[in-house]
């Protein structure tokens, strides 16, 4: 998340809304209902229509009080706030640690497809009519294609 759940990740925990140990679920996207509607949010995609093999930053710095909380936090420092192993699934997709062996393990992360996957999902959870998907920008711009044709490929999708 990739792309989604890690902007949730970034989102939520600089809220603080990321309970410490969420990540122990087997499937983080099993959300339960709560209110009349569920709000599904998603941001800066940035064109990635297919799933990438993305690495996470090395750096990323805080000032002030921000310094060492999240969002920055990168590799063992992030692991260890969330209490997630090295070596698996979330390890690749949230950190830059043995990024190489565990690229070639898990493959690439995201997409579109992926994205509809976990959408889909939110919204049987929610039941029929029961939910909203709100995107926070940064859709058509951000890959070499997309910038040549300003956008023109992801409006061919739609």
């Amino acid at each position: 998340m990739t792309i989604a759940r890690r902007a949730l990740l970034t989102a939520a925990a600089s809220t603080s809304l990321l309970p410490r140990l969420a990540w122990s679920a087997a499937d983080p996207y099993d959300v339960k209902m709560s209110g009349d509607v569920r709000i599904i949010h998603q941001t800066d995609t940035h064109a990635n229509a297919r799933p990438v093999h993305f690495r996470e930053p090395t750096q990323n710095i805080g000032v002030g009080r921000a310094a060492g909380q999240p969002p920055h936090l990168v590799g063992t420092a992030f692991l260890d706030f969330y209490h997630m192993k090295p070596g698996t699934r979330d390890a690749h997709a949230f950190t830059f640690l043995d990024f190489e062996a565990l690229a070639h393990r898990y493959g690439r992360l995201g997409g579109f497809a992926s994205l509809k996957t976990v959408i889909d999902s939110l919204r049987a959870g929610a039941g029929p009519g029961r939910s909203i998907l709100l995107d926070g920008g940064d859709l058509c711009q951000g890959t070499g294609i997309a910038n040549l044709t300003r956008g023109q490929n992801m409006v061919a999708l739609g």
